[in-house]
């Protein structure tokens, strides 16, 4: 067996809504909920979950920079 792709890959749903705050502040709530089908139903709490959580201060201090620029 060894490392051989699912046939059907974990998704991803996100929801993302901007509400305007003041004429030049915003507020950015992002949602993701994460599904797989087999082995993803293990995989997702264990390990894409918690990379996810752990990768997303980074995505959004550099979308923050690149928003600001």
């Amino acid at each position: 067996m060894g490392s051989q792709s699912p046939s059907r890959p974990i998704r991803a749903q996100v929801d993302v809504i901007v509400d305007e705050l003041t004429a030049d502040r915003s507020r950015l709530l992002i949602d993701i909920d994460f599904a797989g089908p087999g082995m993803g139903k293990i995989l997702v709490p264990l390990m894409v979950e918690r990379a996810a959580r752990k990768e997303m201060p980074a995505n959004l201090s550099t979308l923050k920079r690149n928003l600001e620029s």
